[in-house]
């Protein structure tokens, strides 16, 4: 039996060190013992039961970067008539602590008891719909008369009351696509549930009010129906020509709205949460998970995917060709350029005018190739000096599951100024960071088990936009979209020696690094970006008319009452 005066920690989603801090300020005599997420996440719900029966201490500390994030409440505050701790505590980075006794938690059981009757009903109602709905998805239901006048091009549907809006891929694609529906002067209208920070478009917020649920997976389904009634009872008065809503898992809001208001409904597709949850699982309800995503997709008038090998994912589950629009990741040519901050930024950071700066901007995650990552720089640290090569300096900006490793591994050329780790960073902060560099760096690695890699990484277009030499992993979208030697320098994807080898080449050669960034930004700004995506999703659905421009563009026609000017002037260089 482990000793009273023990902390058990488990560190949910805050950083490590932070957390491991608070328990010792906290509980300055007792041991603490790091619980592991990954472990606990990986075992089913006995085994769950037992690892928590055997827990006999001080208290269970549940650490949180911010306590907004503390889902599923009830569920761990049950979880202090399991353990045979003191306390049940919830703590936050930001100095949010709450601490409940066992003797607290007696006046809960009944909402407990309710709450798990609740998701039971909610769970077995939903899988009876789903499938009752299966019977009859059928797209063509969806679709009003094309000669029906419309006030709304588009209602933007976004049900994750749980998401928490953070710098990274996900909010990038968010606020590019709205962005490029804004340049072309179409009509949006938001509908979400958690607040946004995007200012293309009006927000109208949809709460989740629910607040007896154990498991949120519960919450996440019975969202879908308020959230239809809620957006329903908003645009009684509209006439949206079409409902576009990102694929999420127990997400089928957008197939169920588009029904009822008989509009079309397209589905951006950027991977299938079915095989998601069963490869990185474990995922409960994963019946649930197949059932949504099978309607979800069954329903659509047409599915945007980000790559060819979703495209060719979809078509092979029966999905016709005609219905799929491929819709990669892109870029705003205005926002990310050459001169947009980087000598400050680059002074700001301490660097010298001297100093190669590689620079690699994104979540800190196994598919990003972070591993390879941290291999090449020691790589070519180690061996810098051996020839006439200038100082390189290694930019890293961002945050994710692997920076702390990261950081570790590369500790000793960070005390010599050789790596910095900038942490999350605001989006408004990314361009200056990205002037500052001379190579940008996406070491991307397969997926495994031998699927094909079906991402697009919106950095490979912010990259290209700014001008800048780029090393890339030559795999899929990204060998496809660059070209070795003319807009990038492509190495073969996890090799971690080309990958140095490459920077050795690039910063040896300020010529070739001239004429691969300057060549990356004419092919970003005539071919990948937000406004030419906007551009594809108009023209899927029947409405207002476009004409060719001289230079052989299309250019969207937004209706003679559109209050608000709009930018109609091209993304491609001035």
């Amino acid at each position: 039996m482990i000793r009273d005066q023990t902390i058990f920690l488990l560190n949910v989603s805050g950083d490590a060190d932070a957390a491991t801090e608070f328990a010792r300020r906290q509980y300055p005599s007792a041991r603490v013992v790091e619980l592991s997420k990954a472990s606990l996440l990986e075992q089913g719900a006995r085994e769950q039961v037992r690892e928590f029966s055997r827990l006999r201490g001080e208290a269970l500390i549940f650490f949180f970067e911010d306590a907004e994030e503390l889902s599923e409440r009830q569920l761990k505050l049950a979880s202090g008539l399991l353990h045979r701790c003191r306390a049940t505590v919830f703590a936050d980075g930001r100095g949010h602590l709450e601490v409940h006794g066992r003797g607290d938690l007696i006046p809960r059981v009944p909402a407990f008891l309710w709450s798990a009757f609740l998701d039971l009903l909610t769970v077995s109602l939903t899988a009876v719909a789903l499938r009752v709905l299966l019977l009859r998805a059928d797209p063509s239901s969806s679709k009003r008369h094309p000669d029906l006048e419309h006030d709304l091009d588009v209602a933007y549907l976004y049900p994750f009351p749980l998401y928490r809006p953070r710098p990274g891929g996900r909010l990038s694609f968010l606020r590019g696509s709205l962005g490029g529906l804004r340049s072309v002067g179409a009509t949006c209208e938001i509908f979400s549930g958690c607040p946004l920070p995007v200012d293309s478009f009006e927000v109208r917020l949809v709460p989740n009010r629910r607040r007896f649920y154990l498991f949120k997976e519960s919450q996440a389904l019975s969202y879908n129906v308020r959230f239809v009634l809620t957006t329903k009872r908003l645009l009684r008065n509209r006439r949206p020509r079409m409902l576009y809503q990102r694929h999420a898992r127990f997400v089928f809001a957008g197939a169920l709205l588009a029904r009822l208001l008989r509009v079309p409904l397209i589905l951006e597709y950027q991977t299938s949460e079915y095989w998601w949850a069963k490869t990185w699982g474990p995922a409960r309800f994963l019946s649930l998970v197949r059932l949504a995503e099978e309607f979800s997709i069954r329903s659509a008038t047409h599915l945007a995917v980000v790559s060819d090998v979703l495209r060719d994912e979809l078509m092979e589950r029966g999905v016709a060709q005609e219905k799929i629009i491929v819709n990669p990741a892109a870029v705003d040519p205005e926002r990310f350029r050459p001169g947009v901050g980087g000598k400050a930024a680059r002074k700001e950071l301490g660097f010298s005018d001297a100093d190669i700066v590689v620079c690699f901007s994104g979540s800190f995650s196994y598919f990003h190739g972070m591993p390879v990552l941290s291999e090449a720089i020691r790589l070519l640290l180690r061996r810098e000096g051996a020839g006439p090569s200038p100082r390189v300096c290694f930019l890293l900006v961002g945050d994710g599951p692997l920076r702390a490793e990261m950081e570790d591994d590369l500790k000793e050329y960070a005390a010599q100024g050789r790596v910095l780790f900038t942490g999350s960073v605001s989006p408004e902060l990314v361009p200056g960071m990205l002037d500052a560099a001379d190579i940008l760096l996406a070491p991307t690695v397969p997926m495994p088990g031998g699927k094909r890699f079906f991402g697009s990484p919106s950095k490979l277009f912010e990259y290209m936009a700014m001008s800048k030499a780029i090393v890339a992993s030559d795999l899929e979208q990204l060998g496809t979209v660059l070209d070795h030697g003319e807009t990038a320098w492509l190495v073969p994807a996890g090799d971690q020696e080309a990958l140095a080898g490459a920077v050795e080449v690039l910063a040896g050669d300020p010529d070739l690094r001239e004429r691969l960034g300057s060549r990356a930004r004419v092919a970003a700004a005539q071919n990948h970006t937000w406004r030419q995506n906007a551009l594809r999703l108009l023209a899927a659905i029947p409405g207002p008319t476009r004409v060719d421009r001289s230079d052989g563009r299309q250019e969207f026609i937004p209706r003679a009452s559109e209050s608000q000017p709009r930018d109609m002037r091209s993304s491609s260089d001035g």
